[in-house]
């Protein structure tokens, strides 16, 4: 099991405002889960480096799975560098993210409606947190993230490397 103990100063994130502010260390939370989208490709770079900061343990949850978990202390990979992996993989990575960031695109399908892959991911990381909380197994998500495919009833578990300039976790950041 694992223990964190968290400093004088702490902050917390104004999602509306992509803001810091201090917030009291009792009202931090043992764990926290990221599943917000909005602001599109935003919301990781201003939740994730607040979490890792402040001590307090942190798992994505999106239509792309379940993870990483990031363990603020421990040689982890976070959200942020499993994105910066993927981005790398792709041609003009950058120039799509640009784009995205910059051009505000149709939502043809919502992905919060497809019911069966929330409930498979929801689960997932439910499985994920009480692992992580309790000590009794493992986390899956350490180092990972969790993929389902719901087509063909499999799941996947894919190495996320942790990036030491990552401006969340990272060691040179």
């Amino acid at each position: 099991m694992h223990s964190t103990e968290h400093k004088d100063e702490v902050i917390a994130v104004d999602a509306d405002e992509g803001t810091l502010e201090e917030v009291s260390p009792e009202l931090l939370p043992d764990f926290a889960v990221l599943s917000a989208d909005t602001p599109r490709l935003q919301v990781a770079h201003w939740v994730l480096p607040a979490a890792i900061r402040v001590g307090v343990p942190i798992m994505r949850v999106n239509a792309q799975g379940v993870g990483p978990l990031a363990i603020p202390g421990e040689d982890t990979a976070c959200a942020l560098c499993d994105w910066r992996e993927r981005v790398d993989a792709l041609p003009d990575g950058d120039r799509l993210v640009d784009y995205r960031r910059n051009v505000q695109l149709p939502r043809t399908v919502n992905s919060a409606t497809i019911s069966t892959e929330v409930a498979v991911y929801a689960s997932l990381a439910a499985q994920e947190v009480i692992h992580f909380l309790t000590g009794m197994a493992p986390p899956n998500t350490i180092n990972a993230r969790l993929v389902a495919r719901l087509v063909n009833a499999s799941f996947e578990r894919r190495p996320v490397r942790r990036d030491p300039d990552c401006p969340a976790c990272g060691t040179r950041s």
